[in-house]
């Protein structure tokens, strides 16, 4: 069983838990989040193993603080991400461009 974080969980609604996924960052010795291409790669035994972050029908596992919670990926939702007022004035100030973001997230429920 891997630690390796992929999101944060943003909401719960009946049955389902709504998982935020984290860009991918990498820093000295450590790795999180989930790159453009979905993929990750995980250590094993036989060296870098790749990982299909998202796909239906896989299986995440979500931290609780008595435990862990092992949960069924339903769907991948990708957004256009919200800017907000605060941005669009600092960017304004700054005379730059606000370029279109995406916002990436899984529906999962418990299984």
């Amino acid at each position: 069983m891997s630690d390796y974080q992929i999101g944060k969980v943003v909401g719960v609604t009946g049955d389902e838990i709504f998982v935020s996924l984290l860009d991918h960052e990498q820093s000295t010795g450590s790795e999180m989040g989930v790159p453009e291409s979905m993929t990750i790669h995980l250590a094993s035994d036989a060296g870098p193993m790749p990982v299909l972050i998202g796909q239906p029908g896989t299986f995440v596992i979500i931290a609780l603080p008595a435990g862990r919670l092992l949960c069924m990926v339903t769907s991948v939702e990708m957004r256009e991400a919200k800017t907000t007022a605060s941005e669009l004035r600092e960017v304004d100030s700054a005379g730059a461009f606000v370029l279109d973001r995406a916002s990436r997230g899984l529906a999962t429920i418990a299984v």
